[in-house]
């Protein structure tokens, strides 16, 4: 999700049953890797991002098995699409 406002991408994965200490998060401009777990509880995503973010902007939490990764985008992300006139 982003929040044009903060201008910020907010990226939540949920991964009931992995320790905190166990998960991996690392951010390039363009994608965010989250790896976690062991044993039968793996998890590996690669996230594209919609545009360029700054990744030593990037924050992460982790609580009740839900993992909030926040990221600040580099260029103001205005919506896609065009405008239709109301008649």
């Amino acid at each position: 999700m982003v929040d044009e406002k903060k201008n910020e991408l907010y990226i939540t994965a949920e991964m009931p049953g992995v320790e905190k200490e166990d998960i991996e998060v690392s951010a390039t401009e363009n994608e965010v890797l989250i790896k976690a777990g062991h044993g039968e509880r793996k998890y590996n995503k690669t996230v594209k991002t919609p545009g360029e973010v700054e990744p030593d902007s990037a924050t992460a939490k982790y609580n009740n098995g839900v993992l909030e990764v926040t990221l600040r985008l580099k260029t103001f992300m205005k919506p896609e699409g065009k405008s239709v006139k109301v008649e």
